[in-house]
């Protein structure tokens, strides 16, 4: 393996550069160094003699992020159109072997790339993880997982990077993630690429300048093929955020939640539940209230009060939840004349000594907090 560019990115300049190039070249040659990869038998001409040597270079021509998955990506395709020539071995008159090559330019063998891995790279932000990054993105980053993942989901190589640590829940939660995606990337690119083996000539040839561009209802097509994969690959990214929600947290009935036992006021525990994607828990059922106290129970001081998604400050007295939808189900803790803060408390919590009762508190009051996120 040979990974060079001269200008895919500023690391790529000076002395940098080199070493860049051969991280990633040592990177793939662990990726591969295994006998499941590459079908080794389809390259041998005479046992213990002779063989064919794959030479893979990389040329980089612009990076903007998640680059070891983008390579692999080239690699696998690159040996999909790789074509050897047909060997015959034939024996001169003292025993020697001489090698002679099929006349027909197209009597030539496939490698089979069925087991060739793709990479899948999580960068951790926060208390997430975070597949095919930005540059952006992977500036955030304290730490990334970079594994390579076959068509069945069997991990054959793993490599952390960056200079900040990974629990070991994290890295459970990473790898169950990355098998996932690495899984559902296998299916759609064949597709893609045995599509584009089929039209032949009909190809089109891209090179460093656009030519002009001409309808073609077969390019079309694969076009639509790849925003596709586009668009499964960022489903495949809200799904295995939720599912590392659901891991941290609680699943009940069709929603998970997470609690936060940082203090912090309603607002600023609103937008922080915003920014990783969910909002404010408000419970809809005695049976989902019930659940979420003993959750919270358990992850926090048992006799704590959490923000719930519940306020009455647009107008006094009539509860709505983030949503500014009313709410049907309430838990008031009646029994002490909740809610009873007037003006002054208008958005409630879910208190642990009142047995999941609900209460009025001013806003501005520093509490933990639940997030809910929605399972599709």
């Amino acid at each position: 393996f040979f990974v060079s560019s001269a200008n895919a990115t500023p690391e790529f300049e000076g002395r940098g550069g080199e070493e860049l190039g051969v991280d990633i070249s040592n990177s793939l040659y662990r990726v591969f160094n295994n006998k499941h990869s590459v079908d080794a038998n389809k390259l041998c001409i005479s046992p213990g003699e002779h063989c064919w040597v794959l030479y893979v270079d990389v040329l980089l021509l612009q990076c903007d992020g998640n680059l070891y998955d983008a390579i692999s990506i080239a690699i696998k395709a690159a040996l999909f159109n790789t074509k050897i020539p047909k060997v015959f071995i034939s024996s001169d008159d003292e025993g020697g072997k001489e090698i002679e090559l099929s006349d027909d330019p197209y009597d030539c063998m496939r490698i089979n790339v069925e087991n060739v891995p793709c990479i899948v790279t999580l960068c951790k932000v926060g208390h997430r993880h975070i597949v095919d990054a930005t540059l952006q993105e992977k500036a955030c980053s304290v730490a990334s997982l970079i594994m390579s993942v076959t068509h069945k989901g069997m991990v054959t190589c793993t490599r952390k990077v960056g200079g900040g640590s990974l629990d070991p829940e994290s890295i459970f939660e990473m790898t169950e993630a990355g098998k996932r995606v690495g899984k559902a990337l296998h299916a759609p690119l064949m597709k893609l690429l045995e599509q584009e083996e089929s039209l032949g000539k009909k190809r089109q040839k891209v090179g460093f300048f656009e030519a002009e561009k001409q309808k073609d209802p077969a390019m079309e097509q694969m076009q639509k093929q790849i925003n596709d994969i586009v668009q499964e690959l960022n489903l495949l990214k809200e799904q295995q955020a939720l599912q590392a929600v659901c891991l941290k947290g609680m699943k009940i009935h069709r929603k998970c939640y997470l609690v936060d036992p940082v203090r912090k006021s309603y607002h600023a525990a609103s937008e922080d539940c915003s920014n990783l994607g969910g909002v404010l828990g408000t419970p809809t059922s005695s049976n989902e209230n019930d659940q979420l106290r003993d959750y919270l129970r358990q992850s926090v001081n048992p006799g704590e009060q959490v923000w719930l998604g519940v306020s009455d400050m647009v107008k006094e007295g009539a509860w709505v939840d983030i949503t500014s939808t009313n709410i049907t189900y309430k838990n008031w803790d009646t029994s002490n004349g909740q809610p009873d803060g007037g003006r002054s408390q208008n958005c409630a919590v879910l208190s642990g000594a009142s047995n999941g009762k609900w209460l009025d508190e001013n806003c501005k009051e520093e509490k933990p907090s639940v997030c809910q996120f929605n399972i599709v």
